[in-house]
């Protein structure tokens, strides 16, 4: 497998994460019938570089094994788990 980013559709310059078998062909990324990019991961993924956490998220409440914080930018919940929590 590879991990990497492919257009969601020919007319479309916007692009979403895939992982593709190594011996691909260039099969047509395939979708379950009711996914949207609007609203997907792919589509609404922000990245927040360490020295920008302090500055721009609030932290809120530490909800089902989640740390849930307030994007200043955005005014938008921002959801972060913990690997190997227990």
């Amino acid at each position: 497998m590879r991990f990497g980013h492919v257009n969601h559709d020919q007319d479309s310059e916007e692009s979403v994460a895939a992982c593709i078998h190594v011996d691909d062909k260039g099969d047509p990324t395939m979708t379950p019938d009711w996914w949207k990019f609007e609203g997907s991961l792919s589509h609404t993924f922000a990245f927040a570089p360490a020295e920008l956490v302090d500055k721009s998220l609030e932290f809120l409440r530490h909800e089902d094994g989640v740390d849930v914080y307030l994007n200043k930018l955005t005014d938008e919940e921002v959801y972060s788990s913990r690997t190997g929590e227990k």
